[in-house]
């Protein structure tokens, strides 16, 4: 698993990074820390609670997005909130998930045990997360809502047939 993990985060640098969707540029005041800044950027956890502003919670059939350009062998990437909807869709597709090795961005949380208790839990079924700023993600990945799934077209049609419960 931590190959894997390994892979994922390196894929998650070279996508965002292209797509311009890591940003080091310093936080406004009112997002600003003591606690943890490096370079001018707070780390995420310390951001808690955050929520987007530009991604709006969905119900529980994830907005599906395709990569740009042909990118094969691709893993899919999972974009989810802690709430309902997206715990709900992410239970029906955990088992389709962790077959592809898919990794996650978790765009809404509200406190910090509830973070650590959700990234436990993900990581137990043999999944990857981390938190992201849904806001900066928004724009390059093409979503408007979570959960929202973003992968390569060839996993379309299985995908939808794993949600029909032809598995």
């Amino acid at each position: 698993m931590a190959k894997t993990a390994l892979k994922t985060a390196l894929f998650f640098v070279v996508i965002l990074s292209a797509t311009s969707a890591l940003s080091v540029r310093p936080e406004p005041e009112e997002r600003a820390h003591p606690k943890g800044r490096l370079g001018g950027v707070v780390p995420m956890e310390d951001r808690i609670p955050f929520k987007p502003k530009s991604l709006l919670p969905g119900s529980e059939n994830a907005e599906v997005v395709f990569y740009r350009g042909d990118l094969p062998g691709a893993p899919p990437v999972f974009v989810i909130g802690i709430d309902l909807p997206s715990m709900r869709w992410f239970d029906r597709y955990v088992g389709w998930l962790k077959d592809r090795s898919a990794s996650g961005l978790v765009v809404s949380v509200s406190t910090l045990p509830q973070w650590k208790a959700v990234k436990k839990e993900i990581a137990a079924k043999g999944l990857f997360v981390v938190l992201a700023d849904g806001d900066e993600l928004s724009g390059p990945l093409r979503i408007h809502r979570y959960p929202a799934i973003v992968m390569p077209p060839s996993l379309a049609e299985d995908y939808r047939q794993y949600g029909a419960g032809k598995r």
